[in-house]
């Protein structure tokens, strides 16, 4: 078996395994940061920094055009590729960087994120299609895409009060999409070759929660919070029920009451209070549906109400725990 040199000096008995990877995260990192110190470039990255501070992209020249001319666009995923690519030549075992997501068919790369902006390559692979989509997911995010290469199917979405329209889109190298936060979507429905794309995102400082929407009815299918913080924090509760711990139960009840809490994260709470103790639980319903201005009031009323007319058990338990 023909074994490259890297590998063998990782596999040596008393191989520096650490300090040669040390010395090639340092060397991508360098990468990185001379392309980062190119003038153009830098220029951009500043721009995303205003643009993710609040500012109108109108006002933010670079960032604007490379959103909306394919050229520019090109050049810019051209450059970022020569760079990392010339330095992996000389380091094959380095990682770029940067965050990156990966699933079947599907890839992004986070070149930047500064503020509320994010600015990213999205690939798409070749499929034979899907089944057409028979709901829509709406974001509090606005979108603006630009096509470098490839071709593919998709559709866009736009609420319009209690229905959405729907179209089809064809998309090639140099085709734009933009999306408005909570009114517009689009879907990748089909590749015939690889789709890459340059994606500008923002959000608001408080994230509406993201709604997947019926095509057919118009109804809210399902709903989770738009706010990443309080998306680790309800799944830290899940995590914390699944330890299976009473003692976790004032926990649920104190995030549950705390008004100040993303909703989505209180109702998890009020999930998981119920789920480890039924009778802590009933009661924390009662208490949230005695306040009227309460949000979570109307929820937690009917589903108290729902509970106990379905299992008049957890009645009998309330009075022997009283």
């Amino acid at each position: 078996m023909k074994v490259p040199p890297e590998i063998a000096a990782l596999r040596a008995e008393g191989g520096s395994q650490q300090p040669l990877a040390a010395s090639h995260e340092k060397a991508m990192r360098d990468a990185l940061a001379r392309w980062h110190n190119r003038p153009e470039i830098a220029a951009l990255l500043s721009e995303v920094q205003g643009f993710g501070s609040g500012a109108p992209i109108e006002e933010c020249g670079h960032l604007h055009s490379l959103t909306r001319q394919h050229d520019l666009a090109s050049d810019f995923v051209r450059s970022f590729n020569a760079d990392m690519l010339s330095q992996l030549r000389h380091t094959p075992l380095g990682e770029v960087p940067l965050r990156f997501k990966s699933s079947r068919g599907f890839s992004t790369l986070q070149i930047v994120q500064a503020g509320r902006a994010t600015l990213s390559l999205v690939a798409y692979e070749p499929s034979n299609g899907v089944a057409l989509p028979s709901s829509a997911v709406f974001a509090d995010r606005a979108s603006r895409e630009m096509i470098i290469a490839g071709e593919a199917s998709a559709i866009s979405h736009r609420r319009r009060d209690d229905d959405i329209l729907t179209e089809p889109l064809a998309l090639t190298a140099g085709c734009r999409i933009s999306c408005k936060p909570m009114a517009e979507a689009r879907q990748i429905v089909s590749v015939k070759r690889s789709l890459l794309m340059v994606q500008l995102t923002r959000e608001p400082q408080s994230p509406k929660p993201t709604q997947e929407i019926s095509l057919e009815t118009g109804q809210i299918l399902k709903q989770a919070s738009g706010d990443k913080s309080a998306s680790q924090a309800a799944m830290a509760l899940s995590v914390l029920g699944t330890l299976s711990d009473n003692r976790a139960v004032r926990i649920f009840v104190t995030t549950a009451c705390n008004l100040r809490e993303d909703g989505n994260v209180r109702w998890e709470a009020a999930r998981q209070a119920l789920a480890s103790d039924s009778v802590a639980g009933i009661r924390l319903l009662d208490r949230l549906a005695a306040d009227e201005c309460d949000p979570l009031a109307g929820a937690a009323r009917d589903l108290r109400d729902r509970l106990l007319d379905g299992h008049p058990s957890l009645r009998i338990a309330l009075r022997e725990a009283a």
